[in-house]
C-alpha cells in the first residue's frame, strides 16, 4: 500500500511538471509569434508652449479581465469594449495640455486578464489563460506607444492579480 501511495504522489509530480512544461513551451511558442513587432521611435508631441513644470501624471489600469465575454441584463463585456475602455484613457492628454504634465507613470494594478481562478470560469483551458495574456500584453503594449508620442517620459510598472494564475492555487 506504501509502494502504491508513493507511485502515486510521483505520478502527481510528474504531471505537474509535464503540464507546466507544456504551458512554458506554449508561452514561449506566443511569445515569439506576436514579438516581431517592433514600434519606431516617436518623439513626443508637445503643446504649443512648454511646460514649464515637471508636472507628473499617475494613470491606473485595473480589472480589464480580458477574455471575459458577457452579453446579459447588466451589459455586455468582451475585449472590444475593454479596447474601447482604454482608448478613452487618451482623453487624459487634455490634462497635459492644462496642468503642463511632461511624464507620465501608468500603474497597472492586476487582474488585466480573467483567468481561471474561479470555477465558473474554468471551463477555459490553460491555452486561454496564455491567449489572453498575450492579448493583454498586446493591447498594453499598444496603449504605451501610443502615450508615449504626447509625455517626455513615460514609465509602466505593474502588480499581479489573482486572476493572473495559470493552474491551481497553492495553499
Amino acid at each position: 500500500q506504501k509502494l502504491s501511495d508513493e507511485r502515486c504522489a510521483l505520478n502527481r509530480i510528474s504531471r505537474e511538471l509535464a503540464r507546466k512544461s507544456a504551458d512554458y513551451s506554449y508561452m514561449s511558442q506566443c511569445i515569439q509569434e506576436i514579438g516581431k513587432e517592433a514600434f519606431p521611435y516617436v518623439s513626443p508631441v508637445w503643446p504649443v508652449q512648454e511646460p514649464t513644470c515637471d508636472f507628473a501624471m499617475i494613470i491606473c489600469i485595473s480589472d480589464f479581465h480580458l477574455g471575459l465575454s458577457v452579453d446579459n441584463y447588466f451589459g455586455k463585456y468582451d475585449v472590444a469594449t475593454a479596447q474601447d475602455r482604454l482608448n478613452q484613457y487618451f482623453e487624459i492628454i487634455k490634462f497635459r495640455d492644462i496642468y503642463g504634465i511632461k511624464d507620465a507613470h501608468i500603474i497597472m494594478l492586476g487582474d488585466m486578464i480573467n483567468g481561471n481562478i474561479h470555477p465558473t470560469v474554468r471551463l477555459e483551458n490553460r491555452e486561454n489563460t496564455i491567449k489572453q495574456t498575450m492579448l493583454a500584453a498586446e493591447l498594453l503594449t499598444e496603449f504605451v506607444y501610443k502615450l508615449r508620442s504626447n509625455f517626455r517620459t513615460v514609465h509602466v510598472n505593474s502588480v499581479s492579480g489573482n486572476h493572473s494564475r495559470i493552474g491551481e492555487k497553492d495553499f
